[in-house]
């Protein structure tokens, strides 16, 4: 099974980019300002944007920048949501009751995502059991109430 490679970027470090597949990336030259010039036509009048999610922007890119991207991981979560690097998962493991939240993550030298819960050093695989709950980027708040 072939896993599709997409990614979104983030802008100023709080605001996610609709997603783009590798071969848009490639075919068309996605570029910073090709970013920002999508996000920007997503915004209409009321300053309200209809780009996966993105909202609460004023409809003024000028001065904004790309500053990353994060990578699709290829799964998706128990509501059939796709799992992004970055994304806040709340794992439950099967047959118990134990609830962890983590941050997805890309692990070099594992070649893997994972995901890294919130709180301590333990690293867990991504399984159909997981739920997004938020991103970092977008529910940094989620950071904090998540690991008390």
């Amino acid at each position: 099974m072939e896993r599709e490679i997409k990614f979104k970027f983030i802008i100023d470090n709080k605001h996610i980019s609709k997603e783009y597949t590798l071969d848009e990336i490639i075919k068309e030259g996605i570029y910073e300002e090709k970013i920002l010039q999508d996000i920007e036509s997503g915004c209409d009048g009321n300053s309200t944007c209809q780009i996966n999610g993105f909202c609460d922007c004023d409809g003024d890119f000028e001065n904004s920048e790309v500053t990353g991207r994060i990578q699709y991981t290829g799964l998706k979560d128990k509501n059939d949501k796709e799992i992004y690097e970055g994304d806040i998962v709340r794992h439950k493991t099967y047959g118990y009751s134990v609830v962890k939240t983590g941050v997805v993550r890309w692990i070099d030298n594992e070649t893997r995502f994972t995901f890294d819960v919130i709180g301590t050093n333990e690293k867990l695989l991504i399984d159909e059991y997981d739920e997004v709950i938020g991103n970092i980027y977008e529910n940094p708040e989620l950071l904090n109430k998540e690991s008390k």
